[in-house]
Order: C-alpha cells, then structure tokens, then sequence
C-alpha cells in the first residue's frame, strides 16, 4: 500500500509502548531511525526483468535495448519491487528470482512535483546504472562495484505533475 511506511512507523511505535524485552525496543528504534534517516528517498517501485542476451562480454548489456527502453515499455511486465523494511534499497535478486549472474533488471517510478524545481538524484546499484527522466537520458555509469547510497548524483529539473523515473541496473556476475 501506498502507506506502508506509515502503518510500519505506527507498529514501531506500538513496539516501543508496549513491549519489555530490551532486544526487541532496541530493534524497533534502530528500524524507526532508519526510516526516518530514508525519509527522502523513492520507495514505490515498479520492477521488470530479468533480461539477458547472448553477448560477448557483460559490458555489452548495458548497450542493449530491453523492452522497458523501447517506445512505451512494449512488451515489458512489470510487478511491484519489494523494499527493504529497514532501507530504500531494492534488493534485485530477492525481486527477481532469475537474476543470479550477470542480467539486467528495470526499475520505474513516477515523482510528483507541485511546480517545476531543480532535484538531485542520488542513486547506487550494483553495478552499471542508466537512468532516464521523462524519456530524456540523464546519467549512465557502466561500473562494475559493489552497491552503496548515493554512489552516482545527477542534477535534474522536474516538471511540474508527474515525472517519470526510469532505472537500468545492469548486474555482472
């Protein structure tokens, strides 16, 4: 649901009224601080992939127009990324049970902006990274690295109503 962050914040809290064991207040509070630490972050997601092609080198991939890059996302399926509780990170091989190797994966959101306004956006994936918004190509990164917050930063201009946010995350091995 939509809410989920505050139906989870609501429970945390209930944790920490009515619970003893001092683990599990502990748990509850570092889960609520983790939260609120994300607050700014995206985290309603729409997932598509696996994708893979037979290709000389991994590199190669991050080239290849999937069906979520073509006119229209044709032919794509998508289904809800399942987050991290306690993160914004969405975990691809949890998502996708078929992204064990090197594959490529597609995450698509839409951002709300009352007016037009300059954002930044903060991104890590493991491992290459394009992004698009509202169509228009605006950062790639063919990397082969480990996942971090905020690894690549992207100035951006929103329009005013809904922008779409598109992610190409590329896995190597």
């Amino acid at each position: 649901p939509a809410n989920w962050q505050d139906e989870v914040m609501a429970a945390l809290n209930s944790v920490l009224e009515q619970c003893k064991n001092e683990q599990t207040l502990e748990r509850a509070q570092d889960l609520l601080d983790r939260i609120d630490q994300t607050g700014s972050f995206v985290r309603d997601w729409m997932l598509a992939g696996p994708y893979n092609k037979k290709v000389e080198s991994a590199d190669e991939l991050f080239d290849v127009r999937f069906a979520p890059e073509k006119e229209k996302g044709q032919a794509a399926i998508w289904q809800r990324a399942v987050l991290r509780v306690d993160s914004s990170v969405v975990d691809l091989r949890a998502n996708l049970r078929g992204l064990g190797g090197t594959g490529v994966a597609y995450l698509r959101t839409y951002v709300h902006s009352a007016q037009p306004q300059d954002a930044r956006l903060l991104m890590g994936s493991d491992n290459g990274i394009k992004a698009w918004l509202n169509g228009e190509l605006v950062h790639t990164n063919n990397a082969e690295r480990g996942q971090q917050v905020a690894q690549d930063q992207v100035d951006v201009t929103l329009q005013q109503g809904w922008n779409e946010l598109l992610l190409k995350i590329v896995n190597v091995g």
